[in-house]
């Protein structure tokens, strides 16, 4: 009997959700930062969790043996700063950084000709005098406008665009924005990507999730068609490839007791 206790909230658009976890053999959940576990704020240094979740997401690392992640666009460094939660997988930079629960670090490298647009459309910026908005990343650069008027934010987002997207078609790079900017990243750098590389690692049957709440997790939507489930969280009326919605980081907290208490005990072996 499935008691309304035990699952706090439901899963829009997925009303089985909790009896195919309970039901699993395996699972392995995946969780973007910015917006799906942490509330946006305008100092990035200031974005920490929710209060409650970092707790949630050590119980369901001990209860299923290692089987959660956390995925972001941010350093891997930042991510680990700022969740506080040692002995979980972590992907940085959209997938270019891998921190493995063990302490393996794994970089994949943009190549010479990304390296060489990166390099361009920082000096853009220079030029245009907004360095202290840009972020240089491992295989990225961003544009942050968050906090800034809206005509302003708009103003410099466009201007993002209309100057990278010339570099992004001579050197394999790709123009995308974000909750709160614009960014130039390499392409087959994504999340998407990088979950490729971690549902490989898990068993055929494990009942795959991933949570977030941004244009650049539909890259990770995608891949889990067909292989698992996405789930949106915020507006359940913007288009995506997500299976199922949750309206706020309020419910994913609600979402992550719901996963401690059901998901499978570890990778169970044949």
């Amino acid at each position: 009997m499935i008691s309304s206790r035990v699952f706090p909230i439901p899963v829009r658009g997925i009303p089985d959700f909790w009896k195919r976890l309970q039901s699993a053999r395996a699972s392995f959940l995946v969780l973007d930062y910015d917006g799906t576990v942490a509330p946006f704020q305008v100092a990035r240094m200031e974005a920490y969790p929710m209060a409650g979740i970092p707790d949630l997401i050590a119980r369901i690392r001990n209860r299923t043996s290692g089987g959660i992640a956390v995925a972001s666009g941010r350093p891997i460094a930042e991510i680990e700063k700022l969740l506080g939660v040692p002995g979980i997988m972590t992907i940085g930079s959209h997938g270019c950084e891998f921190h493995d629960s063990d302490g393996t670090l794994e970089i994949r490298k943009p190549s010479q000709i990304q390296r060489e647009g990166l390099g361009k459309a920082l000096e853009t910026g220079i030029r245009r005098g907004i360095k202290d908005q840009l972020e240089v990343k491992a295989a990225s650069i961003a544009l942050h406008t968050r906090g800034q008027v809206d005509d302003e934010a708009l103003s410099m987002e466009k201007w993002a665009v209309d100057s990278w997207t010339p570099i992004a078609r001579l050197h394999n790079l790709e123009v995308r924005g974000f909750n709160g900017g614009v960014e130039l990243r390499c392409t087959g750098l994504d999340k998407g990507s990088a979950l490729q590389i971690l549902l490989a690692r898990q068993p055929e049957d494990a009942f795959c999730v991933y949570l977030g709440d941004d244009e650049t997790d539909e890259d990770a939507f995608r891949v889990l068609l067909g292989r698992g489930i996405g789930i949106k969280v915020g507006n359940a009326d913007v288009p995506t490839t997500a299976a199922g919605f949750l309206p706020d980081i309020e419910a994913v907290k609600d979402f992550l007791e719901g996963w401690d208490a059901l998901a499978p005990e570890g990778h169970q072996e044949d």
